[in-house]
């Protein structure tokens, strides 16, 4: 009898235990037949978060991004889901449709602003090996705009980090191509007549606001959207005489963008299916009062000029990517496919930052082949198809790399696994048979070296 009654308490224990996976296949169940044929109103009206309680782990192909209003929804099969989301007024023209581009081109376009960052050297990385194993090319664009942290020795130091790792570029500063310069601060006068044109088109306007108006505005918090203070557009209501007259006293502006209303939705190759309602989008600024671009805009002209075909980047850029797909639409531009790669993290989750040391390459420079270095960094977030295979040379990496593999979890930057991958390959390239009559290859006599300079001892 007791152990019947444990036997009992048990099992209503463990059943306890199981009811929040219970609920959320209950509700991936209800996911699937009700939405994934049917075309419904996206997103609900009732919050995610209000349907799956925090003890409840929300279904993958549903997790919110940064606000109630913005999901991450990954494709099902069928593109059930895909085919239950709408856009309204500017319907983008979606990523997906360049599915079928003739010419890959992709580009990494790091800013000057210090050392390379280990997830910087990721992306190079990944850009690298799509471009190679699609036949395509690789671009380096140096963005150089936000002059407040530019420093001067930044772009030798990237160069020479994408060197030590062989990854060279097709094009480049240091390797022209017709579609340079490959420093935006070469291009202003491009940005500009970009500018001018959505200005004329009445997509953009200027902005007369000083940083003390802006600053009062964020503080008072009188136009806000969740936990985040928008512009209220009160430059947007100046007629076209206060803004002749603005212009002609030398009054500095800056030129935002109009945002419309409606919603966007895109197809990441990483993300899966990304819907923004618009509501939740600030006028961002395209010309800042220097005369110089932001980001946004230059990033956007000079792709769409370089015929960039695929954007892969990191995951911080997502939010962003709404922006750009709608500067596209304003120009009438094809707008290219999208990959947004996982965050790097540290051991204890948090964010992998240059602070840590662990994050900046010039740390692995000093102290791993870049062969082991190329090797762990392309395994922080793709694999392999039906494999568990981890050593792999550049050019078996070229081999196998697809977008399709690549993983959207944050991943862990495990110093031991790396650890491990030097050793292993330090013993791959170390092997020589005795009798061998060929001459060392360079990477043998490299290594040799580099362990001759390491323990301070002969290496033979």
């Amino acid at each position: 009898q007791t152990s019947k009654k444990q036997t009992n308490h048990s099992t209503a224990r463990g059943y306890h235990h199981q009811q929040p996976y219970i609920m959320w296949r209950s509700a991936r169940l209800f996911f699937r037949t009700n939405l994934a044929h049917a075309h419904v109103p996206w997103p609900p009206a009732i919050p995610v978060s209000a349907a799956f309680p925090s003890s409840v782990r929300r279904p993958h192909y549903l997790s919110p991004l940064r606000s109630q209003r913005t999901y991450c929804v990954n494709s099902s099969p069928t593109g059930g889901f895909d085919s239950a989301l709408h856009t309204t007024a500017t319907a983008t023209k979606a990523a997906s449709a360049g599915d079928n581009v003739s010419e890959v081109r992709v580009r990494y376009a790091p800013s000057p602003t210090g050392s390379m960052h280990l997830g910087g050297l990721r992306t190079a990385l990944y850009n690298y090996l799509f471009a190679r194993a699609n036949g395509g090319q690789f671009v380096l664009r140096i963005e150089d705009t936000d002059r407040t942290r530019f420093v001067e020795t930044a772009q030798q130091s990237i160069e020479r980090s994408l060197a030590w790792a062989n990854i060279q570029p097709d094009e480049g500063p240091g390797n022209p191509g017709v579609y340079g310069p490959y420093v935006q601060s070469e291009r202003k006068h491009i940005y500009q007549e970009h500018v001018d044109q959505l200005l004329r088109d009445g997509h953009a306007y200027r902005c007369f606001c000083t940083a003390e108006e802006l600053e009062r505005m964020r503080f008072s918090g009188t136009h806000t959207h969740g936990n985040r203070t928008m512009y209220d557009r009160r430059c947007l209501a100046l007629s076209s005489e206060e803004v002749e007259d603005h212009l002609q006293q030398g009054v500095p502006y800056t030129v935002r963008m109009k945002i419309p209303s409606g919603q966007t939705r895109f197809r990441d190759h990483v993300c899966g299916t990304i819907l923004f309602q618009h509501d939740q989008v600030d006028d961002q600024v395209l010309l800042k009062s220097d005369g110089l671009p932001t980001y946004h805009l230059a990033s956007v002209v000079d792709d769409h000029l370089m015929r960039i075909s695929h954007v892969i980047r990191g995951q911080e850029w997502v939010m962003s990517t709404v922006k750009h797909l709608i500067l596209y639409e304003m120009f009438g531009w094809t707008a290219p496919q999208f990959a947004h790669l996982p965050l790097l993290l540290n051991e204890d989750r948090s964010k992998l930052s240059k602070r840590h040391g662990h994050g900046d390459v010039q740390y692995y420079m000093d102290n791993y082949t870049p062969e082991a270095v190329v090797n762990f960094v392309s395994l922080l977030g793709w694999s392999p198809s039906n494999s568990n295979e981890e050593m792999f040379t550049l050019d078996q990496l070229i081999e196998r790399f697809s977008l399709e593999n690549v993983n959207r979890a944050g991943c862990i930057v495990n110093q031991h696994k790396l650890d491990w991958f030097e050793s292993t390959h330090l013993q791959r390239m170390l092997r020589r048979p005795e009798d061998s009559t060929e001459p060392p290859s360079e990477s043998y006599l490299r290594v040799r070296d580099q362990l001759h300079a390491r323990v301070g001892t002969h290496v033979s």
